[in-house]
């Protein structure tokens, strides 16, 4: 008698699992996206259509033209960079601008990964801002924040840096020695 019920209840079991999912917003992925973005700081990487091999990021955020001078632009390659104060900022946020590279205090050296970036291109439009960043590093993690002056980000968007390849000459032929 129990194998006539077999089917429908698991059918129902099944049913009542994908009702359950689908009623649940803290289950479903998409909502938990968005719930991560409030002031829409996004991040799109892509070789450069201008210079060879040229990887570029390409940051998008909120801001009106009032407010838009006084914010700060600052990125980071480095696991917690920002709260080590490892990371590099720019600002005013304009075309040419080079990143100051930030350390912590008594470390010198170079600065893989950000030593490197420039702004090279800032749209503002409609209450949205684009700024383009050219020279990442192929396969590095970018963590990028955006905040006025004088405060402190609290959103971090991340990208990795594309590898954008390059036609080059095969290497010279060796000579063999007989």
């Amino acid at each position: 008698m129990w194998r006539r019920y077999q089917i429908p209840l698991l059918a129902l079991l099944l049913l009542l699992i994908v009702v359950f999912v689908l009623v649940r917003p803290d289950l479903r992925p998409e909502e938990r996206v968005v719930a991560q973005s409030s002031t829409s700081l996004s991040c799109e990487v892509f070789c450069s259509d201008t210079r060879v091999g040229a990887s570029v990021a390409e940051l998008t955020f909120n801001a009106d033209a009032a407010s838009f001078s006084q914010l700060v632009l600052e990125v980071t390659v480095y696991k917690n960079g920002f709260e080590i104060g490892r990371f590099a900022r720019a600002t005013p946020i304009r075309a040419g601008q080079k990143f100051e590279i930030i350390r912590p205090a008594g470390e010198a050296g170079s600065a893989p990964g950000f030593d490197t970036l420039i702004v090279t291109a800032v749209r503002l439009q409609a209450g949205l801002v684009t700024v383009r960043v050219e020279n990442l590093d192929a396969g590095l993690n970018y963590f990028w924040r955006v905040h006025p002056v004088g405060g402190s980000g609290t959103e971090i968007t991340m990208c990795q840096a594309v590898e954008c390849p390059v036609d080059s000459e095969p290497p010279a032929q060796v000579p063999v020695i007989r």
